[in-house]
């Protein structure tokens, strides 16, 4: 490992992302260097850099769904099966840390997601904190970040194809309960929902962001249907909602999906690697940018120019 690493820093709400350099972590028994291979440019990034989001520690290194590979390992660290990792392995990680499992969010109301001691990399920790983010040429495995193996015949540039928006599908899936037989439209998926005709459908997930889908997705929905929001990760205004005929008439049920735990990383990984021949994951990563174009990669994203950006650090 270099001494002293480079890093593309967003300093502040709507000025230019910046190069820095930082030095080598120095992990701690138990904590792991990741260097990166790519990192997504997800819209929760134009979000930082717009300022929608409150409590982010600027400046600090963006890039919260990272891919790389173990160096300097300090200790035994072990996958969840067991095993434990080594230096050259290919890994993703799951974003969020520090989430305590000792408060009333943890362990009674059973949501993690909710805790509120948890930190997130790129989005949470600040670039004083450290090299915690994945527009970076190497992030710092903290102690106890819960890394995920990626398998031998799943190439990375698939599994950061799919990244954050996959892992959030399967949390949005898990939150609406589909039963086999149920009928799913979703809003914000290339042409913007799937019609409906006669008693509605199941399920509807929405994905787009705007807050007038919120309302399309109540018209969408059965009588009895479950609605559940996980487009809305940062505040684009209010909706007029009708809460007669678009939920108590209809007796609707309506959840709300904030974050991802470690079992939606996990999994995400598995179906990657199970459906990369089928599903053109690795097609949605094709514009690569270097630590130098990180800002041209977020213009692209948030004017809509590409799908998907991701940032390649070491080039």
């Amino acid at each position: 490992m270099t001494t002293s690493i480079v890093a593309a820093t967003m300093p502040a709400p709507r000025e230019p992302v910046r190069l820095r350099e930082f030095a080598a972590p120095d992990p701690q028994p138990g904590g792991a260097v990741l260097r990166t291979i790519y990192s997504e440019v997800c819209g929760t990034d134009v979000h930082l850099h717009e300022g929608r989001l409150a409590g982010v520690p600027y400046p600090l290194i963006p890039g919260h769904v990272s891919v790389g590979v173990l160096t300097d390992i300090r200790g035994t660290v072990r996958d969840v099966e067991g095993g434990a990792f080594r230096e050259g392995d290919v890994v993703t990680f799951l974003d969020v840390h520090e989430t305590c499992n000792s408060c009333y969010q943890c362990l009674v109301a059973k949501q993690s997601t909710r805790c509120p001691h948890r930190k997130v990399y790129g989005i949470t920790y600040g670039a004083k904190d450290g090299l915690l983010g994945g527009w970076s040429q190497a992030i710092w495995m903290k102690p106890g970040v819960k890394i995920v193996r990626m398998p031998a015949d799943l190439p990375p540039e698939t599994f950061i194809g799919g990244g954050c928006g996959l892992v959030t599908a399967l949390h949005a899936v898990d939150r609406g309960e589909i039963r086999l037989g149920h009928s799913v439209a979703v809003l914000g998926v290339g042409p913007v929902g799937q019609s409906a005709h006669g008693r509605g459908v199941d399920l509807v997930i929405e994905a787009a962001g705007a807050p007038e889908a919120v309302g399309q997705a109540l018209d969408l929905v059965r009588d009895g249907g479950r609605v559940v929001i996980c487009g809305q990760y940062t505040d684009h205004g209010p909706t007029s909602i009708n809460p007669h005929s678009q939920i108590n008439r209809k007796h609707v049920e309506m959840r709300g999906c904030w974050g991802s735990d470690f079992s939606h990383f996990h999994r995400a990984v598995a179906l990657a690697a199970r459906h990369a021949n089928r599903v053109p994951w690795a097609e949605m990563a094709k514009r690569r940018f270097d630590l130098a174009h990180a800002d041209e990669a977020l213009r692209a994203v948030a004017t809509r120019d590409v799908l998907k950006a991701v940032i390649v650090p070491n080039g």
